[in-house]
């Protein structure tokens, strides 16, 4: 995307559309979870990929309600905290109560790189 353009917005159909896709992908809960990241969260690609479950989680250890982006994961030199849509802490609770085969359930990076 150049200098001054804007992403483009996807329409109600067609979020729909790929939400049907991903649940015959092989690890939909996982794929499900990226989508939501970068549609309801608006998350970056590079945002995504180096998200990990500390940045998910409260005070608690429970996840929050925000999302806080540390500086290596997000664009610039500083970090961010993002809102969390509600579909996307489900999905991050669904995520990280079925990991893949050999993994914890607690490790988020798994599941996005």
């Amino acid at each position: 995307m150049g200098l001054g353009k804007q992403a483009k917005m996807l329409s109600k159909g067609q979020i729909e559309a790929m939400h049907s896709f991903l649940s015959t992908t092989r690890y939909p809960e996982r794929n499900r979870l990226i989508f939501l990241l970068s549609v309801k969260a608006g998350l970056r690609a590079k945002e995504i990929a180096r998200l990990t479950w500390w940045m998910t989680n409260d005070g608690t250890g429970e996840i929050g309600q925000t999302l806080c982006l540390q500086d290596s994961a997000s664009k610039g030199k500083s970090g961010r905290v993002v809102p969390m849509h509600p579909e996307v802490r489900t999905a991050l609770i669904v995520t990280g109560m079925s990991p893949p085969p050999g993994h914890r359930a607690n490790e988020l990076r798994y599941s996005l790189v």
